[in-house]
This record gives structure tokens, C-alpha cells and sequence, in this order.
């Protein structure tokens, strides 16, 4: 019997190690990578690709500004058809590795790596900061499209008046059975 359960563990977990995690969800419309698949010369769409690792915590906190581009760059008609977003693993295969040490994104440098591919020429991204904007600001410029950024709404509604046209401040003592200190 135990021999039976040790077979369908190791059966279960052989099924599950086979399925490939994704970075970023289908739902995003950002690309997991792969190197037989990468944008070169012939590429279609400029590309705005994430170089990460898996063990990275900036990686991961970068996920967060990298789907709000995405999410700006789908509602954009202009943007839609020429932009995309992928991401590319530096930290799995050694065909992965070779791809990243070709685009000057290897382990001796920090990561993530922000890399844009246009017709087969890899610009670094710099800023001082990596948010949404930015790396929006970033592609757009190479795209050659303008980039607007949307203001927040203004409150339609002025602020009501106050009731009474004096106003009152009276200061509580503390009391400590009211549980106000």
C-alpha cells in the first residue's frame, strides 16, 4: 500500500512539474517569452521586454507598473498595434541564459532588465524611477506615437457648506474607561 501511494505522489508530481508557471497572467496580454520565439530583425511590434528571475523581489514588485502599461497600451487604439509587452525567464533553461547574456541581461547586473527591441536593436530603459508612465513614456518615444498622460478627474461636486456658520472645537479629555487616550 505505501508503495502504491509513493508511485501516484511521484506520478502527480511528474504531471504537475510539466505544466509551465507563467510570470504574468494569460489575462494581462503580457507574453511569456520563449527563445524560439523572440523578437529579432523581423519582428512585427516593437517590444517592451522584462528580463527577470523568479527569486527576485524587484522582479515581482515591478509586475504591478509592467500590467498597468499593458493596460494603457490596450485601451490605445494607435499604441495596440505597434507596442507589446513580454517577459522573458533568465533564470530557467540555459537557452533562456544564452538569450539574456545576448541582450545584456546577466546575473552580474541587478535585476529586472528593461529592454526594448525594435527591428532587431535592443535600447536599455533608464529612469529614475520604473513606473507605469515611464515605461510608457519609453515606448511610445520609439514608437514615434504621442504619449498623453491621462490627468486624474477633477470632483465635479464643490464641497457642501457647512451647516451652521460658526464653527466649534471643543477638545476631549482623556478618559480612560472611554478608551480614548
Amino acid at each position: 500500500l505505501v508503495a502504491v501511494l509513493g508511485l501516484i505522489f511521484f506520478v502527480a508530481n511528474a504531471v504537475v512539474a510539466k505544466v509551465p508557471v507563467l510570470y504574468y497572467p494569460a489575462k494581462t496580454g503580457i507574453k511569456e517569452l520563449q527563445p524560439n520565439k523572440f523578437p529579432g530583425k523581423g519582428a512585427k511590434y516593437i517590444w517592451l521586454v522584462q528580463f527577470y528571475k523568479q527569486n527576485c523581489r524587484k522582479c515581482y514588485a515591478m509586475k504591478s507598473a509592467f500590467t498597468r502599461a499593458m493596460a494603457t497600451i490596450k485601451k490605445d487604439k494607435l499604441a495596440k498595434g505597434v507596442i507589446r509587452l513580454g517577459a522573458f525567464d533568465c533564470s530557467s533553461k540555459k537557452a533562456n541564459k544564452e538569450v539574456c547574456a545576448a541582450h545584456r541581461a546577466f546575473d552580474g547586473l541587478p535585476f529586472p532588465h528593461i529592454k526594448l527591441i525594435a527591428g532587431g536593436v535592443t535600447y536599455d530603459f533608464s529612469a529614475p524611477q520604473t513606473t507605469a508612465t515611464s515605461l510608457l513614456q519609453f515606448a511610445y518615444e520609439h514608437a514615434k506615437l504621442p504619449f498623453q498622460q491621462k490627468k486624474p478627474k477633477a470632483n465635479k461636486k464643490p464641497p457642501a457648506p457647512s451647516s451652521s456658520s460658526k464653527t466649534t472645537t471643543k477638545s476631549k479629555k482623556c478618559r480612560k474607561k472611554e478608551g480614548i487616550y
